[in-house]
């Protein structure tokens, strides 16, 4: 495989663990990773929304959400539940 541009992920409460798995795949392609963060399904999984971003931190990502026009705008924050765009530094 020569590229891999962007990633989706929404598996109710299995996001960290495929992120895991696929840890070198991203480290390699540095993909778009759009990613379901649902802080009650991460809890009952057994992490937390925070162990989401320590992950992608380790990988070098930034949040990122869309506004309302349609615009990719970084994110201060992640919610505790809704679409996020993890975006390569």
């Amino acid at each position: 495989m020569n590229r891999i541009d962007f990633i989706k992920i929404d598996i109710e409460g299995s996001e960290l663990y495929a992120l895991q798995g696929g840890k070198e795949t991203l480290k390699k392609f540095r993909p778009y990773v759009l990613i379901e963060i649902n802080s009650p399904t991460y809890k009952a999984a057994g992490y937390s929304v925070a162990d989401v971003k320590n992950f992608f931190d380790e990988i070098i990502y930034e949040p990122h959400h869309v506004d309302k026009l349609g615009n990719l705008v970084a994110s201060k924050s992640l919610p505790d539940f809704g679409n996020v765009i993890f975006v390569p530094r």
